[in-house]
């Protein structure tokens, strides 16, 4: 693994005398979760978002940006490519798919991740990827043989930011969740999850109001299990947390989820549908939960935007409980909130949370009291060498990543890992003070 370069002052000004003119390409798939920071640290470099008719880049999934790179210094360190142009192209699918497009872009059934241009046509790389984002180690999910077998055997290459924790699994952030609930499960009594009632609701599909309340009268109304899909980091390490919290979950086992969708196939977009009745890729304005097995949400925004879109009619009234990262949580969730778990607060309100105003809190994280977070990693395509413009600018994002997490410190959803006087020695497991 390769540490994030620092230069020397002689070794930037050569650089820069050499700067080639000609467009690089870079293309970026992985984790949902930590787009929305990806997108402030291309701009932080310098790129422009094309169209720039497009307002709301964070809820997307697929982007792209172009311009060549001013910044000369980001959280402290110069940047490599300044003066180099490059168009990038994103398509976050999950950290688990990121890790597969890197590892074997031309495996049965793969095809190259959902890429657009400028003009927001589809974009197809035969490599692939060149980066790829995750919640987890490479080794966590479901393609780690293949991603240890990644370039002839010499397995995939991480990024590391130089502030990596030493004493943790390394990686260039923290990122952290939150689990989430509908309005109506915030005023029946919903304001908290154990790990051992994330493992039942989320091994089960449902459990009884009536656990979270505490009225006998609830017993009958269900809250329902809304969660992503099996390729997320974002579930891999609620998964793993329950399992650490002397819970039944962990990453092999098949969960019962929910979405909002539709009772028949006969919706108004039925092109989006997936074989039966699972209307969950684009739906947040389903009027009911429906079963989906182990499926779930391609990511965490709209998760978000199904809990806050629950129907509210007598018939279909029910509490949801769904799981989120806190960036999203804080750009897709307009209705419902957040919630504890294991009876810390994710927030600093314990009532009347609003998106985009209310204060995330970070205090709980950094002193280990608030245990849903994981380390980010950054990987590359084996193809990439290193000292590669490619290499170079993998680098510069990270170093940008870590400027935008202190540019946005009033509504932090990131951290530094220095930020923590605790560290994981393994994906969700137990959190040790430093």
């Amino acid at each position: 693994m390769k540490i994030n370069k620092i230069i020397g002052a002689t070794a930037l000004l050569v650089g820069l005398t050499a700067v080639s003119q000609a467009q690089t390409s870079i293309y970026i798939s992985g984790s949902t979760a930590f787009r929305t920071q990806i997108y402030a640290a291309l701009v932080d470099l310098g790129l422009t978002l094309s169209p720039a008719s497009s307002t709301s880049p964070a809820g997307n999934n697929s982007e792209f940006y172009s311009g060549t790179v001013t910044a000369t210094t980001l959280a402290g360190q110069p940047i490599l490519t300044t003066g180099t142009a490059f168009n990038v192209f994103t398509a976050f699918t999950g950290s688990a798919e990121g890790i597969n497009t890197l590892a074997n872009p031309q495996g049965p059934g793969n095809t190259s991740p959902p890429y657009t241009s400028s003009t927001g046509s589809a974009v197809a790389y035969t490599s692939g990827a060149d980066l790829a984002l995750s919640d987890v180690l490479a080794s966590t999910t479901q393609y780690a043989a293949a991603a240890a077998n990644a370039g002839g055997g010499a397995g995939l290459t991480e990024v590391l930011s130089f502030d990596a924790n030493p004493h943790g699994t390394g990686g260039i952030a923290v990122v952290p969740f939150t689990f989430a609930t509908t309005a109506y499960g915030l005023s029946h009594g919903v304001t908290n999850i154990s790990a051992p009632q994330v493992n039942q609701l989320f091994s089960g599909g449902t459990i009884p109001l009536s656990f979270f309340s505490g009225n006998n009268s609830d017993s009958n109304t269900p809250v329902y299990a809304v969660g992503r899909t099996n390729d997320s980091g974002t579930r891999y390490t609620m998964q793993l947390v329950g399992a650490n919290n002397n819970g039944g979950l962990n990453t092999t086992f098949h969960l019962k989820q929910y979405a909002l969708g539709y009772i028949t196939n006969s919706d108004s977009n039925p092109a989006d549908l997936p074989p039966g009745i699972q209307a969950i890729k684009f739906a947040t304005g389903g009027t009911n939960w429906v079963a989906v097995g182990d499926d779930g949400y391609a990511s965490g925004g709209n998760i978000a935007k199904a809990l806050s879109a629950s129907p509210s009619t007598p018939a279909t009234n029910a509490a949801a409980i769904g799981y989120v990262s806190w960036s999203d949580a804080q750009g897709s969730l307009t209705s419902g909130g957040p919630i504890f778990f294991e009876g810390v607060n994710p927030t600093t309100v314990n009532s009347g949370w609003v998106n985009g105003t209310t204060v995330w809190n970070t205090n709980a994280v950094e002193n280990g009291a608030y245990q849903y977070w994981s380390y980010e990693h950054l990987y590359e395509n084996p193809a990439v060498a290193s000292g590669s413009t490619i290499d170079n600018f993998a680098n510069d994002l990270v170093n940008g990543v870590l400027q935008e997490i202190h540019n946005v410190a009033s509504l932090q959803t990131a951290f530094w890992e220095s930020e923590l006087h605790v560290h994981r020695g393994s994906d969700g497991g137990p959190i040790v003070h430093n």
